[in-house]
C-alpha cells in the first residue's frame, strides 16, 4: 500500500524507508529470534543494500 513500486499512496521517501524498516526489519528480527545471528545479519546487510539500490534508481531521473 505504501512500499510497493506501484503504491496507491506514495509517501516521501523517509516515509517509505519506515515501512520497509518496520516490515523488513521485523523478519530479519524473527531470523535472530530463531538462533540463527548470522544469517540474520547477513538478512540484514542485504536487505539494506537491495532497498538503497530499489530507491536509488526508483527516484533518478530518466536519462
Amino acid at each position: 500500500l505504501f512500499a510497493a513500486p506501484r503504491a496507491r499512496f506514495r509517501p516521501p521517501l523517509a516515509g517509505v524507508l519506515a515501512v520497509k524498516t518496520l516490515v523488513l526489519g521485523g523478519s530479519a528480527a524473527a531470523v535472530y529470534g530463531t538462533g540463527h545471528p548470522v544469517v540474520a545479519g547477513v538478512f540484514t546487510v542485504v536487505l539494506a543494500l537491495n532497498t538503497g539500490c530499489a530507491e536509488y534508481y526508483r527516484r533518478r531521473p530518466p536519462t
